[in-house]
């Protein structure tokens, strides 16, 4: 080998997608970026203002996915929003359903999203399926799929985690899969193929799912994702005692599963989608510091 030169394997790909899990505390926010193209995907925001760093430097926000309308997925929204009005040609789409929405986060929410409509800046479209159909939605060179909600669960039911999205990006051989607030009782409902996930995103920040015999607990759903790696969002000493101890008992049990959490700082998980090889690191460096 030459002096002064690297050597690279001839084998050897950069990766081509990364996944942001952003340390917020008690709340959610995620990001997918494919890195040729620096166009990104946001599913969910507390808080605003991280993100709003980051886009600075990554423009190119294509859509946001809103899982639904609990006010540490959505509070950081409306600020997300007013950026995108103030500095954006090019309209972004925003994947929404109708919840129950007498919140006061939620009518800001709502507010920010009807300015940016009237302006141009924001396309809605719906995030459910009819029947059995699976609504796929292209972005950002893979796929998304939406596996819940059904349309007549959010005729009939209008409580927010039970009608949560539940969504699953892929890309060739990688499939990251975000289960928002989603309780046990929605997850049975679900095909179990559709499931499957090298990366899972789990829901509730960790807490208990298991509420009777209907619902599912962490380990029938662990087991049916059976992913490689698992991220939680939560908060440090948050005062809903997550992750619950139902969670825990199953980390024990799947040893083999790496386990992230935001409360370690934020997670980034590179991607090979190819190859299906994913790096997952935690770091206390904002992201803003990252890039």
């Amino acid at each position: 080998m030459e002096k002064g030169k690297i050597y690279k394997p001839m084998n050897s790909k950069p990766y081509d997608y990364e996944a942001i899990f952003f340390d917020v505390g008690q709340g959610d926010v995620s990001l997918i970026r494919q890195i040729e193209t620096d166009q990104s995907v946001l599913i969910d925001a507390k808080n605003g203002q991280k993100v709003c760093d980051f886009l600075k430097r990554h423009p190119k926000l294509k859509a946001i996915f809103v899982t639904h309308l609990d006010k540490d997925h959505i509070e950081g929204l409306p600020e997300i929003i007013g950026w995108l009005r103030s500095d954006r040609e090019e309209k972004i789409k925003v994947f929404i359903n109708i919840q129950n929405d007498d919140t006061k986060i939620a009518k800001k929410f709502k507010r920010a999203l009807k300015a940016g409509y009237n302006e141009g800046v924001i396309e809605i479209e719906s995030a459910f399926n009819e029947k059995d159909s699976i609504k796929k939605i292209k972005q950002i060179g893979g796929e998304f799929y939406i596996l819940w909600p059904p349309h007549a669960e959010l005729i009939l039911n209008n409580k927010r985690n039970s009608t949560s999205l539940i969504l699953r990006f892929q890309k060739e051989s990688v499939k990251i899969l975000f289960g928002g607030d989603a309780k046990g009782g929605v997850w049975k409902q679900i095909d179990t193929k559709l499931l499957k996930a090298n990366l899972f995103k789990y829901p509730h920040h960790g807490g208990k799912l298991k509420k009777g015999k209907n619902y599912w607990a962490a380990e029938d759903i662990i087991s049916n994702v059976a992913p490689k790696y698992i991220i939680v969002s939560f908060g440090k000493n948050n005062q809903y005692g997550h992750p619950s101890e139902e969670f825990k008992r199953a980390q024990k049990r799947f040893d083999k599963i790496q386990f992230f959490f935001t409360a370690d700082g934020t997670i980034t998980a590179n991607i090979k989608s190819k190859t299906g090889e994913i790096r997952c690191e935690a770091s206390r460096t904002s992201p803003e510091q990252l890039y």
